[in-house]
């Protein structure tokens, strides 16, 4: 009799366990929701014509069109940037009132979020941290937010997920190009195409050398210059900074914020200071662990006017190059220097 009963209890327990199941299984929290401790707040309205407005005032997008059904998250961490975001998105109700010490409020525009996959995680500016966004398969609703709580864990959103959206060319980005292009096409090349834009900034589009693919957008308020000198070796200056882009590998070198000058193969020279001695370095533009070389010689010492005081550098050949500077008498000398072999 005792062991009927018992299997008695356990069928009744297995019955109500799947019971909880069938119930449960279309509000099953997933990993993410978990891990980010993602509660669902509330639904509110705000104003969707502003946020478009002032999205078109920052001047990276000013010449291009927002799209219809706009979608960004903007993540709030204290009262400060609430009380911003509050303004940016014309906001009228109240929020959710949270301690920001202990957690944060996310805004979703226009859907629920299902899940945010980390499988797509990188680090950007500042260190927050990027997530490719899965919206719930719900009718868009243009005016509507959802509000979230969720752990102290910083997360890009609003214009810095939207820059990396758009500078990356991924088709999570809000902005496409009209028709009716208002940008200037100053120089193109065949892995490169740059713009003066109306407002007068600089934009150039950066494409890959074997499906000739839009892969970055940089963006300056100030002059941007390019010079294709290899497929492998594509200089972009602007403001104070030197990176170099290899369309092929479709690959970036470091931002060199100092003057560098191509040399050959991947190869760049550059004049620096360093524990007060004044060098010429020559370096593989991407790796330095492939080319290093330190040449000392007789400067000028001159740190102010670094760039000045070589006049130029030649390669004469794998194991040799001319260098014509300013020595310690301010004489204009050529030397020829022994370096170890250019790869």
């Amino acid at each position: 009799m005792a062991g009927l009963v018992l299997l008695g209890l356990i069928i009744l327990s297995l019955v109500g366990l799947n019971g909880d199941k069938d119930k449960d299984k279309y509000d099953v929290p997933n990993y993410n929701y978990i891990r980010f401790d993602m509660a669902y707040e509330k639904e509110i309205a705000f104003d969707s014509e502003l946020l478009k407005s002032n999205l078109k005032s920052n001047h990276m997008f000013s010449d291009y069109a927002v799209k219809d059904q706009y979608s960004m998250i903007y993540q709030i961490t204290d009262e400060d940037a609430e009380s911003e975001i509050k303004e940016y998105l014309g906001i009228e109700s109240e929020l959710p009132k949270i301690d920001y010490t202990e957690r944060y409020l996310l805004l979703s525009v226009g859907r629920p979020i299902d899940n945010m996959q980390s499988g797509a995680e990188e680090k950007i500016e500042a260190g927050y941290k990027v997530f490719d966004i899965k919206y719930s398969d719900v009718e868009y609703k243009k005016d509507s937010l959802f509000v979230y709580s969720m752990s102290m864990t910083k997360i890009a959103s609003g214009d810095i997920l939207e820059r990396y959206w758009w500078s990356n060319n991924l088709s999570s980005c809000n902005f496409y190009e009209p028709e009716d292009d208002k940008r200037e096409l100053i120089s193109e090349g065949d892995y490169h195409k740059l713009y003066k834009k109306s407002t007068g900034e600089y934009e150039v589009a950066l494409y890959s050398a074997t499906d000739k693919k839009l892969n970055r957008r940089l963006y300056s308020e100030d002059v941007i210059k390019v010079n294709e000198y290899l497929v492998s070796m594509i200089k972009i200056q602007f403001s104070d900074l030197n990176v170099y882009y290899d369309a092929s590998r479709v690959v970036f070198s470091e931002d060199y914020v100092f003057n560098t000058e191509y040399l050959i193969y991947d190869i760049i020279s550059y004049v620096r200071m360093k524990d007060g001695e004044i060098q010429l370095i020559l370096r593989n533009a991407y790796n330095s662990d492939k080319y290093a070389k330190i040449i000392k010689l007789k400067f000028f010492y001159d740190a102010e006017n670094l760039d000045t005081l070589v006049k130029s550098i030649e390669v004469v050949d794998n194991t040799h190059v001319m260098v014509e500077y300013y020595n310690e008498a301010k004489e204009l000398v050529r030397e020829k220097v022994e370096v170890y072999g250019l790869r």
